[in-house]
């Protein structure tokens, strides 16, 4: 029997499974297409540590004293177009621009939101889980940058990690795409002119609906695959290849 081997789960310069961030849609911004990044959002929360939290002891134990605390430190990212995370990118498509690279996503503040329904108690203190004085989220994207100044016990590496967790999730070329095409067959009369389409007299002879889903990528077995690192005239663009996933007839 012949044996064929399956294309690589993971194609060599290929994007597909993360959400690219230019996520408007031009000239239709009217369409928003921006659930996959609030689906990045959602699955990362943010860490912040108010100074008030060092200043809380004896019955209260808190973060200076080295023990669990009643207080949750942690937060949700709120997705929000117009106060929230999502604003920055809005920003950034009100002006024409776009992303053009992932690690872009580190000039964007990601805006915290309060975890809703936070446990009642936790084992060890039997108190209820609850926010440190002073840290209502802030009401607008604009005011994030001002909000830190009260969080200063928190660490650099923690407030990083949030961008260490959605930077492997987002791209800004996507290689993966659904195209759909409707294609006519068509015939020219001798009485029409031939670089000319006369409707009525021309006659179209079949026609047919569909979609495909395709992706690109590059073929590492390939000789002639120059090095990009040191060959600063090569472009990837030379030497993609197309992978067809999937096609689909509409024939209703």
């Amino acid at each position: 029997m012949p044996i064929v081997e399956p294309y690589a789960i993971s194609e060599p310069f290929s994007t597909a499974g993360k959400i690219n961030m230019n996520y408007q849609i031009a000239p239709f911004t009217y369409l928003r297409r921006d659930t996959g990044v609030r689906a990045v959002l959602k699955a990362t929360r943010l860490m912040a540590i108010p100074q008030s939290a060092s200043t809380v002891t004896g019955a209260s134990p808190s973060y200076k004293d080295g023990i669990p605390s009643k207080y949750e430190f942690r937060y949700n990212i709120n997705p929000d177009e117009t106060a929230g995370t999502l604003a920055g990118f809005e920003a950034r498509f009100n002006q024409s621009d776009i992303f053009r690279s992932a690690s872009e996503i580190c000039s964007i503040f990601l805006v915290p939101q309060i975890i809703p329904n936070l446990g009642s108690t936790i084992p060890r203190l039997s108190t209820p889980m609850i926010y440190p004085p002073g840290s209502t989220p802030p009401t607008s994207y604009a005011n994030t940058a001002s909000w830190w100044s009260n969080f200063l016990l928190t660490g650099d590496n923690v407030r990083e990690a949030p961008y260490g967790d959605i930077y492997a999730r987002l791209t800004t070329k996507s290689n993966t795409y659904t195209v759909h095409y409707k294609v006519q067959t068509l015939k020219k009369v001798p009485s029409t002119a031939a670089a000319q389409w006369v409707e009525g007299k021309d006659q179209v002879l079949g026609e047919i609906r569909g979609s495909s889903t395709v992706e690109r990528y590059i073929d590492l077995g390939n000789p002639s695959l120059p090095d990009f690192a040191t060959d600063a005239s090569a472009s990837a663009e030379d030497y993609y290849k197309i992978h067809t996933i999937g096609s689909t007839t509409f024939a209703p």
